[in-house]
């Protein structure tokens, strides 16, 4: 069954290497940088410090933290996931593929964060009944494909990470975000 999606990882990897299109590159890139930790940490901060301030910046405010506690929550889990499975990326693993973003080399690939993140917020957001939960969820899945289309995730590895945050989305962490 692991060679199989080994294989199936591999040939799918292959595949998309070999149509990537500098167009459709360029708007991937842009997903994948906006599911960047910096930006989950500077986004997270913005809204802690409007909310110390007594400022509503978005729509259900409180729902939204509880959602991105979530992501944060799963990107520490899915890190360590990574050191314990060390699965090496698709431009490090000696299949002569390359990267179309950088990526840290010695990083591991399994799960993507990147992916258990988003789908992490989207599930939270769906679950709280957000207005931005739809949206979100494209954004995410976008992202997640983006991981693969740039040469630096497996299709295992985002299926991975896409469970990871489901399971963690599920989960409702308003209980650890302070009233």
């Amino acid at each position: 069954m692991l060679a199989r999606i080994i294989a199936w990882d591999q040939r799918i990897s292959r595949a998309l290497a070999a149509r990537r299109h500098p167009l459709i590159r360029r708007v991937l890139l842009a997903f994948t940088w906006s599911g960047a930790t910096f930006v989950w940490f500077t986004v997270a901060g913005v809204l802690l410090l409007a909310r110390h301030r007594h400022v509503q910046l978005i729509p259900q405010q409180e729902h939204f933290l509880s959602a991105m506690l979530a992501a944060l929550i799963v990107l520490f889990v899915g890190g360590l996931i990574k050191r314990l499975v060390k699965r090496p990326r698709p431009f490090a693993a000696g299949l002569g593929l390359e990267a179309a973003v950088w990526a840290p080399g010695k990083a591991h690939s399994f799960p993507s964060t990147h992916a258990a993140t988003g789908i992490a917020l989207a599930t939270a957001l769906f679950s709280y009944g957000h207005p931005w939960a739809p949206f979100v969820l494209g954004w995410a899945l976008i992202t997640a494909f983006s991981r693969v289309f740039l040469g630096v995730h497996f299709p295992s590895d985002v299926l991975a990470g896409v469970l990871l945050g489901i399971g963690s989305g599920l989960i409702d962490w308003r209980f650890l975000v302070p009233r």
